[in-house]
């Protein structure tokens, strides 16, 4: 405690720079920490929205087919949509896997069957469409003769749930591999306008 008309110590004439400097730099912690999370979920909702678009676009083959013919079978008619679908720009490949994590089908021919663990299931079947973001993937894993050595390049992964009839019985997962230059090029973007 000082007493009137005595000089500051040394201290106390720091004190108040130091505690502004303490506020500002938990400011900055505190803008930093929210840009990260904010990073974070752009980037998640644009490498779902590939997954988000193959499901809408299925969905909506379905409800019109239908209408057209409400006497099809469901599942023929699901797997007519699946192939509908994996022939739109940029899908490289699709597996569809039953409930035990098999592959049921794969296309186009040469694509490597592989076993989809009971989590990524469980996901399909609890929280519906996503997708998974390969900055250096492999297209050449995915198929059985693929050359070794073929260079790397942005990837997706997304993962559907296979559903049919009203209720939406879940019999499945179908999984598209796409290509990820679209998905890079808007996580650069996003990254060069947080940054």
């Amino acid at each position: 405690m000082r007493l009137s008309g005595s000089t500051p110590s040394r201290f106390e004439r720091w004190l108040a720079p130091l505690a502004m400097v303490a506020a500002l730099a938990a400011l900055a912690a505190g803008l930093f920490a929210i840009a990260l999370n904010l990073r974070a979920a752009q980037r998640r909702q644009i490498v779902n929205q590939d997954a988000e678009i193959l499901h809408a676009g299925a969905t909506l083959q379905r409800e019109l087919a239908a209408r057209e013919n409400p006497d099809a079978h469901e599942l023929d008619g699901e797997l007519l949509r699946i192939l509908d679908t994996s022939r739109l720009r940029g899908v490289i490949a699709v597996r569809v896997y039953g409930l035990d994590g098999e592959t049921l089908i794969a296309f186009p021919p040469g694509v490597r069957k592989a076993r989809l663990d009971p989590a990524n299931i469980s996901r399909a079947r609890e929280n519906g469409p996503r997708s998974d973001f390969y900055t250096e993937g492999r297209i050449g894993d995915f198929f059985d003769n693929r050359p070794a050595g073929e260079p790397a390049s942005p990837l997706l992964r997304s993962w559907l749930p296979l559903r049919i009839g009203e209720a939406g019985l879940f019999l499945g997962v179908v999984e598209f591999v796409l290509h990820g230059t679209r998905t890079a090029a808007l996580l650069a973007a996003l990254d060069a306008d947080l940054w």
